[in-house]
């Protein structure tokens, strides 16, 4: 009788050790990265909707053991099969929670901006493509869109310097847009007739100690944002570089950057992108250069 009560509880506990193994089989089977191959095998063959159904999936069960930069290119592909579709919200909520996984990924961030350029959600796409040069200095291709966002917006010398740089790192079609984007023309003054007789030569009004005390004579606003452009082609952050600027009231000289304006940048910073920013502080007609 107690042989049969034993017998009878092992049948019992092999029952439930092949129930558990069975509920774990389909689990593992189930993984992320069961669906994540899926998805790549769908993708070779060119089957979207198996492949978005995949990567969903795949994303679904996604666990921190499986890896960050895994999830990230899941979000990546599927980003994209979204754009194909149309679906452009939804390829921007994937590239967004792709971002965060993966912060050093230059296309990424070229990617999303490039969309939001499409899609008119032009600021955006600047700060987009800011960060893109940022990570990859030799962008070209972020470097011709955010020269096509700053020429929507009007920033023709901004757009100028986008374009010339896309096309010195070898970007042909960025080449032909130099003379699309100029800057603002200024008009000459019509050069002087030369009189019959020379007057004499009235005094100065302001003895010369004094007019050289006065920088707002020196003050070239489009020489300051050259300048400041220069310093965030070469690396350095827009933050970084007004803070860098030598102010026309401490230091009157060519591309001197009246103070007004960096004060500007530093109170829109906090508010928004350093690239925004830096599109509304710095240009040749703000009320901030005195002009």
């Amino acid at each position: 009788m107690l042989k049969a009560v034993t017998s009878s509880r092992c049948l019992r506990a092999l029952a439930l050790t092949a129930a558990a193994w069975l509920a774990v089989g389909p689990a593992r089977a189930d993984s992320f990265l069961s669906w994540y191959a899926k998805a790549d095998k769908a993708a070779l063959r060119k089957d979207d909707d198996a492949a978005l159904q995949a990567w969903s999936n795949a994303i679904h069960l996604w666990i921190r053991s499986d890896g960050k930069a895994k999830k990230a290119r899941a979000l990546s592909a599927r980003a994209a099969l979204y754009e194909r579709r149309g679906d452009w919200p939804a390829a921007l909520d994937d590239l967004s929670a792709a971002l965060p996984l993966a912060a050093k990924d230059a296309a990424l961030y070229y990617r999303r901006g490039h969309l939001r350029l499409e899609r008119g959600l032009v600021a955006d796409s600047i700060g987009d493509f800011y960060k893109a040069i940022l990570l990859k200095r030799n962008y070209a291709e972020a470097f011709f869109d955010r020269g096509r966002a700053y020429e929507s917006q009007g920033d023709a010398l901004f757009a100028r310097e986008d374009y010339q740089s896309a096309c010195r790192l070898g970007l042909k079609k960025a080449c032909g847009q130099n003379s699309t984007a100029k800057p603002p023309e200024t008009k000459k003054a019509a050069p002087a007739k030369p009189a019959a007789a020379a007057a004499p030569k009235p005094p100065p009004a302001v003895p010369k100690a004094a007019s050289a005390t006065a920088p707002a004579a020196t003050v070239d606003m489009r020489a300051c944002i050259r300048r400041l452009s220069a310093c965030a082609d070469n690396g350095g952050s827009y933050g970084a570089c007004v803070a860098r600027a030598a102010l026309c009231e401490a230091d009157p000289k060519r591309g001197c950057c009246p103070k007004k304006c960096a004060d500007l940048f530093q109170k829109l910073a906090d508010a928004k992108s350093e690239a925004s920013a830096f599109r509304e502080a710095f240009t040749p007609k703000n009320a901030c250069a005195g002009n």
